[in-house]
């Protein structure tokens, strides 16, 4: 989105520093409309979306994001969620067998998109790879399911994949 503002959310180890969002301890909390711009690792946090009505992207430039508590992307709200992923990086995200309730390592309760030409390594080690409550769509990026006690990818809706590479391996379904 051109009419979209920029934020940077920079990730070092166990913290954050971040603009245009809510910082609490770990844990990045969107708001707002806007294209966010994610990089570094985080050991232990998460990025949460609670936006109602507003189309968010989250554009993953190299980041790792581990969470030991719940799903290291959450959206909770928003209108439409669009995952890219930049060019020519590997991003990684990681739950743990011992967390919460969290449903996946990426868990969206809304309409969820990967998008790009940058590749995402997934690991759900509590339940799922990635669960979208609505409909999932795909397009050009490369998504790695390393690593799911359940199913690679879930869906409420439908999953369409446009294009890209998808490679689930090491499930439980």
């Amino acid at each position: 989105n051109t009419d979209a503002p920029d934020y940077t959310i920079t990730l070092s180890g166990d913290s954050i520093s971040a603009e245009g969002v809510q910082v609490e301890g770990t844990t990045v909390t969107i708001t707002e409309m806007g294209d966010y711009h994610v990089s570094g690792t985080l050991s232990d946090g998460q990025i949460v979306v609670d936006a109602k009505g507003e189309d968010i992207r989250i554009i993953l430039e190299g980041a790792d994001i581990s969470c030991s508590t719940s799903a290291p992307i959450y959206v909770k709200k928003a209108l439409l969620v669009n995952i890219w992923l930049a060019e020519g990086t590997e991003n990684t995200v990681t739950d743990a067998v011992s967390g919460g309730s969290q449903k996946a390592a990426i868990y969206c309760k809304v309409h969820l998109e990967l998008k790009g030409k940058g590749t995402l390594n997934v690991y759900g080690k509590l339940a799922h790879g990635i669960k979208s409550a609505e409909y999932m769509q795909m397009r050009k990026c490369t998504v790695n399911i390393l690593e799911a006690v359940k199913d690679g990818i879930s869906c409420d809706q439908y999953f369409l994949m446009e294009s890209g590479t998808l490679n689930i391996s090491g499930t439980g379904d």
